[in-house]
C-alpha cells in the first residue's frame, strides 16, 4: 500500500500547503489532494517539483508497506 505523508513533512517544517505550492509550482489544490492522501496517480513532474522544493527524496513523504492481501 502506498501512503502519502506530505502533510507530516510540511508540519514538521512549518510550511503551509500554499507555501509549498509557491515553492514547487504545483497547484495548491493538487498539493491538498496529496496531503489528504486522496490521489490515485502522481505525475512524476509533481513528485520531482515537491522533492526539489523541500530538498527531500520521495521516500520521505511517499511510504510503501506490503499489502496484506496477496491476491494481486
Amino acid at each position: 500500500m502506498i501512503k502519502m505523508r506530505l502533510q507530516d513533512v510540511l508540519d514538521g517544517r512549518q510550511i503551509t500547503q500554499s507555501q509549498l505550492a509557491q515553492m514547487s509550482g504545483v497547484r495548491r489544490a493538487r498539493i491538498n489532494e496529496i496531503c489528504l492522501d486522496r490521489v490515485e496517480r502522481l505525475e512524476l513532474s509533481h513528485v520531482n517539483a515537491i522533492c526539489n522544493a523541500l530538498n527531500v527524496p520521495p521516500w520521505i513523504w511517499i511510504i510503501w508497506t506490503r499489502d496484506d492481501d496477496n491476491s494481486i
